[in-house]
């Protein structure tokens, strides 16, 4: 496995393994809501301050979170609208705490099965440029025929491509799990314009 390779799946299993705990996941439901202060926290997920801080840091870390710091207070929100829809469609917000962690688990299996590869992910990154028939992926990837479906029955069972009828022909489209994958390659957290520092363990 290249150095490159490594760091893209660690930072993918980073993020889900962050939504792999109770208290976080009712922390994501929350501010899928609206941004709250950090303090709202210790009612909702009925924990410590200092516990809260730990999960709240950890969410940042996993570029679930974004914060901002209003006075002496910090607000925290879901992190963009592309980790948003993801987090929607893992229905998070919906569903008991239990049934999400298991949905999470197999979605992320599916899901890293589908981009932890080079072929897959050029796919990938034709489709994000328009939608395709399989004609038009095959020319451009130049494999055959009956690896090209199999790469793509790997991406739809991932949630990162779909399958559309359009005048009268076949499309192949991608998902926003599938345009995530750009998301979750950068290999290191970038700090955006005017963000505080990464506050420590107590709030």
């Amino acid at each position: 496995m290249c150095k490159y390779t490594y760091i893209v799946m660690k930072k993918q299993a980073l993020f889900f393994k962050a939504l792999g705990d109770e208290t976080r996941l009712k922390i994501v439901s929350c501010l899928l809501d609206q941004e709250s202060c950090a303090c709202d926290f210790t009612k909702i997920a009925k924990k410590d301050q200092s516990t809260i801080s730990r999960h709240l840091k950890i969410l940042v870390e996993a570029n679930i979170l974004k914060f901002k710091k209003d006075g002496r207070n910090i607000i925290y929100s879901i992190k963009n609208e592309t980790v948003r829809k993801l987090l929607t469609n893992l229905e998070i917000k919906n569903s008991a705490v239990t049934e999400s962690k298991e949905e999470i688990r197999s979605y992320h299996t599916r899901y890293l099965r589908a981009v932890n590869n080079p072929l897959r992910r050029k796919i990938l990154g034709i489709l994000n440029q328009e939608h395709s028939t399989f004609e038009d992926l095959q020319t451009k990837m130049s494999i055959d025929k009956n690896i090209l479906k199999w790469h793509l029955d790997i991406l739809e069972h991932g949630f990162c491509v779909e399958k559309q009828i359009k005048q009268a022909k076949l499309i192949y489209k991608i998902t926003q799990e599938g345009k995530l994958v750009d998301f979750l390659e950068y290999p290191s957290r970038t700090k955006e314009r005017n963000e505080p520092d990464l506050p420590q363990c107590e709030i």
